[in-house]
């Protein structure tokens, strides 16, 4: 499984968790229930924990990104472009 497709997995099985949990948890969760699931495949290599650090990282700034343009009604959509445009 490609490494951006763990990510995008891991994202989903996240925002599962509660989001009053320190990140390692719900991470530590998401991991555990993706696997108990079997959604990751036993024998799936994870990506190197510095990749998957800076892959989530990423993901979860846009996602709280579009969840505050959500809650702003979209008010500050031609932002997501220019957070696109300078490398997101």
């Amino acid at each position: 499984m490609e490494a951006h497709l763990i990510i995008e997995l891991l994202m989903q099985y996240l925002d599962r968790q509660p989001e009053t949990d320190k990140l390692r948890i719900r991470l530590y969760m998401a991991l555990r229930q993706a696997i108990l699931d079997r959604a990751l495949a036993q024998g799936v290599k994870l990506p190197p924990t510095r990749a998957l650090a800076a892959d989530l990282r990423h993901a979860l700034a846009v996602e709280t990104f579009e969840r505050k343009l959500h809650a702003a009604g979209g008010a500050l959509a031609g932002w997501r472009n220019h957070i696109e445009s300078i490398g997101g």
